[in-house]
């Protein structure tokens, strides 16, 4: 597990046109029977103006999950190993627009904060669980590499 109690970053408020789709419902008579029908139709399809948050997160703070993290995630997935994250409480627009530039391929879960610094105070730490008991923590300025994580705690 990585925890991140922040996810270091700034946001700005853009404003994106959507799609607004107005429905209608008519009732129709089946011919030959006393039985309705409903039947819904588009009845107008107009541009709405929508205000959207946009985070943008440090290079320092992605490359610490792109060059770091990710490795070691890949190799615990190809291995069939879980692999996820944890982070403070976080708009789930933040944790999607954090995906692709550090691409991260593995479940956000949100936690508070302090719970997640008293797991770890590593931003981003990782954590090996072994049946529900911490095996072993690490900074992200001391983290081996997968196989020597497996070598030594996956046997």
């Amino acid at each position: 597990m990585v925890v991140s109690y922040k996810l270091y970053g700034t946001s700005t408020q853009s404003t994106v046109t959507v799609q607004d789709t107005t429905w209608a419902t008519d009732t129709i008579r089946l011919e030959g029977t006393d039985s309705i029908q409903l039947v819904q139709r588009v009845a107008s399809v107009e541009g709405k103006e929508v205000s959207k948050e946009v985070y943008s997160f440090e290079p320092d703070f992605e490359k610490r999950y792109s060059a770091i993290i990710n490795p070691i995630a890949a190799g615990a997935q190809k291995n069939g190993y879980d692999f996820y994250a944890g982070t403070a409480y976080a708009d789930p627009g933040k944790i999607n627009d954090f995906r692709p530039p550090t691409q991260s391929a593995f479940p956000f879960y949100v936690a508070d904060d302090i719970l997640l610094k008293t797991i770890v105070r590593s931003n981003p730490g990782l954590v090996l669980w072994k049946d529900g008991k911490i095996v072993m923590k690490w900074h992200w300025k001391q983290l081996p590499t997968y196989e020597e994580i497996k070598a030594r705690y996956l046997k």
